[in-house]
């Protein structure tokens, strides 16, 4: 849910949600959720 997946990226196994993955294979560079959203996301 949410995860991006960089062009030519290759997933070898599932993805975490909210994180952008790039290369061969997929390796997470960042977390895509504003912070906002992250401490309400874990409060729920």
């Amino acid at each position: 849910e949410g995860a991006v997946l960089g062009a030519r990226g290759v997933a070898a196994r599932s993805l975490k949600p909210w994180t952008i993955y790039v290369g061969n294979p997929a390796k997470p560079i960042r977390d895509r959720r504003p912070e906002a959203a992250a401490a309400h996301a874990l409060a729920s």
